[in-house]
Parts: structure tokens; C-alpha cells; sequence
């Protein structure tokens, strides 16, 4: 694509308005409610983590250092904290629903609007530029990761940072070096390395198709070696605001386990991966919870993260017959296989090869997570099927349109049979099919059958989000830990100045969709106790300190002042010299002389 849309009508208010529509309506269960997402790595790590900023920023800190976890750690320095990344202050309004949901229509809005920025700097109509933008801000990948804020807020910057490459390779103007400079800034302030570790390789392959393949003219008035000096200048301006994180945040990782620990590609890259056998879901996503159940088997619904709407295969077709596009459909082609080959991660050569040969895989975990590279890739392949369909001729469009319905009949015969959860479906493939049926009775001027689709595409994959979304709902006292568990007000009190040890698996009660529900208390509900713990949850610790559970536990509790034990009913585990005494939902054992805070 080459035509270079009129920079007024780049978004158009009608776009803005149905993007802020659609994220508000698929985020309004919990707006209106004043419940939200809870689950998984919410309650487990980033609600405590929050926790705990909004208390010393209420006690006039910063918080540098937290001696909550792990006996001790930085804070501000471990990019999952997202201390630096300002939308995440979201989480710091006093009701943690409402922060938590605006942070969420936020990101939203901003992955929608960042893929139609891209896709109409490409040369992409309005109507193509909408239906790859809600593919890819509505994907699996976005229901998926709610539970990890800092990939979901990475994975609506990407799009952005893709909108200044377009741009820069098109023009070589400094403001456009700026601006990919600071999207890749905010990228990283996001907190999670796997998406800007994608962005950089995928970026700098997708510049580099976009210059080969521009028109000699372009190419010749966008590149200037002798401006390499100010260019240079203005991608450092660009990157600055990631250096008050990005300076401790390595020399963090320094001293951490996850570089001085060694670790083997069976135990460490490979788990998460995603399956042969599980890429129907692609297509066909699976409900994820059983109402009456906390828990559930994530190995067998990873695959949901790469649903891309029940119409992508049409669009994908589509793409394919769009012979203007061919140099764009090949490239996405490839880029969306490579992201389906490493998210299969141990099940082909290719992941463990790259966590051998390239810079930075070795550090990353969970391979299903690199989907993300497929939804982007699948998203800007249908804004090309969707420009083939709205070239055509009324003529061309109605010999079209019985391959349409029989794909319709298709699709909707293959979701009942191969899904429990075929309703999204049903009603995105029977709207669709009457917003195509409209296009190809309907003039070129009259683009309602776009509208209608799109709106078919976003009403069907908001309802496919709801059911496939790996968290529920509840109420913001799910995360009052203390009122849950009154017995820790005890433990906190006879710890002092010592540290406790949390067994991971003491009851903990959720309410979630009006149910109460059993989970287990997170070892990481120390951050809003500020009860210091010698444990926790968290991808990134101090190499010296693990390496003292090496030792025998005994060994472990003098030398970090473990005076109290709470461990789960019925777990065997006792402390020569502790006192043992029954809470009624779990067992605290005293050490009866406290051991120095430093010993």
C-alpha cells in the first residue's frame, strides 16, 4: 500500500467515536458495577504491588526499596512495578474497580486508535483501517492478558510504534524519528520485556520492508546520510524518558537470579507453550471458567489469545485475491508465521533456537505470549482483505458474496460442533453476513455495509472476550486482605521487626460473579499488609538472598529473622523450638525468642 490518506482525515470523528464506544461497552460490566477483574496475576502480584505504592506515596516517599518481599528488594527499579509509566496511576484512584476498568478502556482506545493510525499512514481507507484496528484491539491477545497490565498496556503502545516506522520510512523526518523513539520509550515504561523485545526485531524488519519496497523518488528524498547526526539526536530525545527506568531496572536484573541462576530451556523457556492440537481455538475460543471452580487449567486455553474474530479467515481470503497488496500480503504472511512458530515454543526447533542464537530470548518465558506477533500481523492482513472487498465493483462484489455464505454456513456448522461457547460466533457471522449482504446492494458512496460489519465484528468479539477472558469478576473487597483473613493482624503484630514465612497455600475466600468462591492466599498480600515476608511472587529477585534458601530452613530462619510461620491446615511442616498455635484457617507457629532483625 502506497497511497498516503489526506492528513485531515487520518481518524475522522466518527472512527474516534465507535473506537470509544466499543471500548467503553466491552469494559462496561465492570464499570457500572464498581466490581472488576481480579484473578490470576491481579490478585497474586499487581494489586499488592499497588498496594503498596499508593502507601508510601501516602506516607510522602518514594518507593525505591520495599522490605515486603523476598526480605527485602528495589521496587521502583523492577519494571513489573510500572512506577514509571503514567497511566498505570489509574491503580492509585481509592476505588481499585474503577482505576483498575479506566486503566483498561484507556488501553483499549489506545491499541484501537494506534492500529487505524497505522493502517491509514499505510494508505488503508477508513473502512479497512476500522476493521483491522478492531481485529487487533478486540483479539484474543487483549482479553487474555488483562491479567498482566504491563503486556496489555506494551501491546497497545505497539501499534503506535509501528504508526511512526510507517511514517519515518515514508518521509525520514526528525519528528517522526522522535516519535518512534518515544513509543518504544513508553513501550518499555510498560513494564514487561517480551513485547518491546518483539518490537524491536519485528520494527526493525518492517522498516526495513517499507524502505525496499517504496518507490525509488521516496526512497531517495527519505534516506540522507548527511542528516544522520540530527536524526541521531532526535531518536535519543525520543528514548529519553525510558532511562529513569531503564538505568536501575538493568543494574537490578544484574544482581538477579533470573541472569546469575542457571536455568535449562526444559524448565524455564519452555513451559506456556502453545499446542498443535489447540490452534482451533484460533477460531473457535473456549470458554474459560467453570462457574463453580477458582482455578482452571491455563495449558488447555493459551490459544485463545490467538482469536482474531470469526470473520478473520473470510478476511484472510480476501487478502490474498487483493493482488494490489501482494508485497504486504507476503510480509504479513511470514511475520504472522514466525509468531505462531515461537509461540508453539518446545513443540518446534524454532523457539529453542532462538533463545540460543538471539539477543534476548533467553530471558523471556512463557513462548504463547509471542501470539501477539500473529494478532498484529493477522489484523493488518484483513484491513487488506477488506480493502479487496470494497474495490470492487456492485457486480464483482455479488459473484462474491455466495462464497461468503457459504463460508457463513461454514463457520457457523464448524462452531457448534467444535465450541461450547458458539453464540459471539453465531451473532458476528448472521450481522456480518447481512453488513456484506448491504455492501454488495449498496454504491460505494453509501458505506453502511462497512458500518454494519465492523459493528458485527466488535459487538460478536466484546461477547467472545467476556466468556474467554481468564479472570471474572468481583467486588473491591477480594483484595482487602486483612478483613478476608483477620487472623493476619496477629501474625503482623507478633512478627514486629522479624520477617514471616507465608506458606502459599492458605485458604483465601474470593467472591466472583456473586459466588464465593476458595482461592489462596498470594505470599505477595505482604505488600498491602506490610507484613515483611521472606518469600514471594515475582519474576525478578535478588540472586544473594535466593541463594540463602539453599540452605537448610532452619539455617534460612536465623539468618533472616523468620519469628512466625503461617502455613495451611493440615501441611506436616513443623520448626524445631517454634510454638505452633491454631487460628481456625491457618496454623502460625511462633519462634518463643525472636531472632534479631539482623542476625
Amino acid at each position: 500500500m502506497t497511497q498516503r490518506p489526506r492528513p485531515e482525515a487520518v481518524l475522522g470523528a466518527p472512527s474516534l467515536l465507535f473506537y470509544l464506544s466499543a471500548a467503553f461497552l466491552a469494559l462496561a460490566p465492570g464499570l457500572f458495577s464498581g466490581q472488576s477483574y481480579f484473578e490470576g496475576d491481579l490478585i497474586a502480584q499487581n494489586i499488592p504491588y499497588w498496594d503498596f505504592f499508593k502507601h508510601c506515596l501516602s506516607r510522602g516517599q518514594w518507593p525505591l526499596w520495599c522490605p515486603y518481599l523476598f526480605a527485602g528488594q528495589p521496587f521502583a527499579a523492577d519494571s513489573n512495578c510500572m512506577v514509571f509509566y503514567p497511566p498505570a496511576y489509574l491503580y492509585l484512584l481509592p476505588s481499585r474497580a474503577l482505576g483498575a476498568n479506566l486503566f483498561y478502556v484507556f488501553h483499549l482506545a489506545l491499541a484501537l486508535g494506534g492500529a487505524h493510525f497505522w493502517l491509514r499512514s499505510a494508505g488503508f481507507s477508513q473502512a479497512a483501517s476500522r476493521i483491522g484496528a478492531l481485529l487487533y484491539g478486540l483479539s484474543g491477545f487483549f482479553w487474555w492478558e488483562i491479567i498482566h497490565p504491563q503486556v496489555l498496556a506494551g501491546y497497545a503502545w505497539l501499534p503506535w510504534w509501528g504508526f511512526a516506522l510507517e511514517k519515518l520510512s515514508q518521509t525520514g523526518a526528525r519528528r517522526w524519528i522522535f516519535a518512534a523513539g518515544l513509543f518504544f520509550a513508553l513501550l518499555f515504561l510498560s513494564g514487561h520485556f517480551q513485547i518491546p523485545l518483539g518490537a524491536a526485531y519485528g520494527g526493525a524488519a518492517y522498516f526495513i520492508f517499507r524502505v525496499l519496497t517504496a518507490p525509488r523518488a521516496r526512497l531517495q528524498k527519505s534516506v540522507s546520510w548527511g542528516k544522520m547526526g540530527a536524526a541521531l539526536a532526535a531518536a535519543l530525545w525520543g528514548f529519553l524518558p525510558l532511562l529513569p527506568l531503564a538505568i536501575p531496572f538493568f543494574e537490578f536484573s544484574r544482581y538477579s537470579g533470573r541472569v546469575h541462576e542457571a536455568f535449562d530451556y526444559a524448565g524455564f523457556n519452555a513451559p506456556l507453550s502453545d499446542s498443535f492440537r489447540g490452534l482451533s481455538k484460533f477460531i473457535f475460543p473456549q470458554r474459560t471458567w467453570d462457574p463453580g471452580q477458582y482455578s482452571m487449567a491455563y495449558q488447555d486455553i493459551l490459544e485463545n489469545s490467538g482469536f482474531l474474530g470469526i470473520w478473520w479467515p473470510f478476511l484472510f481470503w480476501t487478502a490474498f485475491k487483493n493482488v494490489k497488496g501482494r508485497g504486504w500480503f507476503w510480509f504479513w504472511c511470514g511475520f504472522g508465521i514466525l509468531g505462531i512458530l515461537l509461540s508453539l515454543g518446545q513443540h518446534t526447533p524454532l523457539h529453542p533456537w532462538f533463545c540460543r542464537a538471539v539477543l534476548g530470548f533467553a530471558f523471556v518465558r512463557a513462548p504463547y505470549r509471542f501470539i501477539y506477533l500473529y494478532c498484529l500481523a493477522g489484523a493488518l492482513l484483513a484491513a487488506l482483505g477488506w480493502s479487496y472487498w470494497e474495490a470492487q465493483t456492485r457486480k464483482t462484489r455479488r459473484a462474491l458474496f455466495p462464497w461468503a455464505m457459504g463460508y457463513v454456513f461454514l463457520a457457523a456448522g464448524l462452531s457448534v460442533f467444535c465450541s461450547r461457547s458458539f453464540g459471539p460466533a453465531i451473532l458476528g457471522l448472521g450481522l456480518g453476513a447481512f453488513g456484506l449482504g448491504w455492501s454488495v446492494f449498496s454504491s460505494a458512496r453509501r458505506p453502511g455495509g462497512g458500518w454494519f460489519f465492523a459493528a458485527a465484528l466488535a459487538l460478536s468479539m466484546i461477547w467472545s472476550g467476556w466468556q474467554t477472558c481468564p479472570s471474572r469478576m468481583g467486588p473491591d473487597s477480594n483484595f482487602d486482605f486483612l478483613k478476608n483473613r483477620p487472623e493476619l493482624a496477629e501474625l503482623k503484630q507478633k512478627t514486629g521487626l522479624g520477617r514471616a514465612f507465608l506458606d502459599g497455600n492458605i485458604p483465601y475466600p474470593v467472591t466472583a460473579d456473586g459466588r464465593k468462591l476458595t482461592g489462596v492466599l498470594p505470599p505477595d498480600a505482604a505488600y498491602s499488609l506490610c507484613l515483611r515476608d521472606v518469600q514471594g511472587y515475582n519474576p525478578l529477585s535478588l540472586w544473594t538472598t535466593t541463594q540463602l534458601f539453599a540452605f537448610p530452613f532452619e539455617t534460612m530462619a536465623r539468618l533472616l529473622a523468620v519469628n512466625a510461620i503461617a502455613k495451611a491446615p493440615g501441611n506436616p511442616f513443623t520448626l524445631g523450638g517454634f510454638v505452633e498455635e491454631k487460628t481456625g484457617n491457618f496454623d502460625i507457629s511462633y519462634a518463643p525468642k525472636p531472632f534479631p532483625f539482623v542476625y
